[in-house]
């Protein structure tokens, strides 16, 4: 009935995206049946969605979200938990494919998790799809295999698998996640860091200094020729 297969790009920086395609084998079938189609991700610390952000993208998508989506902490500074994205996709009657594209940013990496190449790497599985259909649906969309997916608890109650038909959406290609990476910096470098910061805040007073100090004497010297 369905497949998806998922990718990320670019797979190194801050503010990747992921796009999903789904396949669907009748699309009018699924929309005279009212069914709904869902993805659910699971996301790891280092990744993390801006709500404000999808909320653009309502004509196509609404969403539900679970864990800590502050944009300014690093990785080292939120629980080590994952946080989860539910999506409701609109479906349509007349199309094959649908396409989820899904802004996705990344935190600033943890120096204690360093590679050897500087980066910090985290892997993004591939959503977990599945269409959601009445009880009332046509023969062909009851005969299909059926079961809610294995979900957080906190995403399966809002499901009642006694009132309607959940259809698993399999994964199309030879591998189910991707992986995405951020530069991290070197703990041996926090020295020079360190100095560079001093030296260049000091540079900076002393030029504030020097021309607080010229002004002040111009100020001076146009006074006193005023009073001449």
């Amino acid at each position: 009935m369905a497949q998806l297969v998922s990718s990320i790009l670019p797979k190194e920086g801050y503010h990747p995206v992921s796009t999903t395609k789904v396949t669907l084998d009748r699309p009018e079938l699924l929309a005279d049946s009212k069914c709904s189609l869902y993805l659910y991700l699971r996301l790891p610390p280092l990744v993390f969605v801006d709500p404000y952000e999808l909320a653009h993208h309502e004509s196509f998508y609404t969403f539900r979200h679970w864990g800590p989506s502050n944009l300014e902490l690093p990785v080292s500074a939120v629980q080590q938990n994952n946080s989860h994205l539910l999506l409701d996709v609109t479906l349509s009657s007349n199309s094959h494919e649908i396409n989820v594209t899904l802004p996705l940013h990344l935190r600033y990496g943890d120096l204690s998790k360093r590679s050897p190449s500087g980066h910090h790497t985290a892997e993004l599985a591939w959503p977990t799809g599945f269409l959601k259909c009445p009880l009332s649906s046509s023969s062909a969309i009851r005969s299909l295999p059926s079961g809610l997916p294995h979900l957080p608890s906190e995403i399966s109650s809002l499901f009642d698998a006694a009132s309607a038909l959940f259809i698993p959406i399999s994964h199309s290609g030879p591998t189910a996640a991707d992986l995405v990476r951020v530069p991290t910096g070197a703990p041996g470098d926090l020295a020079y860091v360190e100095f560079g910061t001093a030296f260049t805040v000091l540079v900076a007073f002393c030029y504030l200094l020097r021309a607080s100090w010229l002004a002040a004497r111009g100020v001076r010297r146009a006074s006193m020729d005023k009073t001449d």
